[in-house]
């Protein structure tokens, strides 16, 4: 398996201070003042990048964009209710937009079928079980690590989530990221959720 991080944020700032240690040292009051600006700016930048980041797991091979895809169960492992089926409505939406056309999604578990509920475990069994059966080629699943509010004067939103795409003619993982990102005070779960989920999305290489 194929293991790459993407180039980390706190990298590409460093080369920026580099550059700033370059500048020549003004003579003159007015060159330290900007220097010293410069500085600030740069540092706020590494921490405004530094709020998420996404590792591309595995996934070499480009993924056709044409093929039948289906969005299976994401299993919730946070705290907060029902945010894999908040993950799974996200995933119908960007998927789309970024050029799947045959998308569907797994069906819902009746009430009545008490040993669907009993856990994540076989409600995933039995979608991909459905979803083989109706010989779809993708399958896209996933999992929510974090979805919270942060403790704190600031309580920013925080998401942390890893999506799997396989293939399910022979049941073979063909691409795979995992990202956190953590919001400002000013957002909320959902929406530090589908800017985190977008830039997974991207990361596939779709054709």
């Amino acid at each position: 398996m194929l293991h790459t991080k993407d180039a980390s944020p706190f990298a590409r700032s460093a080369s920026s201070l580099d550059g700033i240690r370059a500048v020549p040292v003004a003579r003159a009051r007015g060159g330290w003042a900007a220097l010293a600006g410069l500085v600030v700016m740069t540092v706020m930048v590494v921490m405004t990048a530094g709020c998420g980041t996404v590792t591309r797991v595995h996934g070499p091979t480009p993924l056709a964009a044409r093929s039948r895809w289906v969005v299976l169960p994401v299993t919730n492992l946070a705290d907060t209710v029902q945010a894999g089926e908040r993950i799974e409505a996200m995933l119908d939406t960007v998927l789309r937009q970024r050029g799947v056309g045959s998308l569907d999604r797994y069906p819902a578990s009746k009430e009545d079928e008490v040993h669907l509920l009993l856990s994540d475990r076989a409600r995933y069994d039995s979608a991909l079980s459905w979803a083989r059966s109706q010989h779809y080629d993708y399958g896209v699943i996933g999992t929510v690590e974090e979805w919270r509010y942060k403790a704190g004067n600031e309580s920013e939103p925080a998401v942390g989530l890893t999506l799997t795409v396989i293939e399910l003619g022979d049941n073979k993982v063909v691409w795979s990221g995992s990202g956190a990102q953590v919001g400002s005070s000013f957002q909320n779960t959902s929406g530090v959720a589908l800017t985190l989920l977008a830039t997974l999305v991207d990361a596939m290489t779709l054709k």
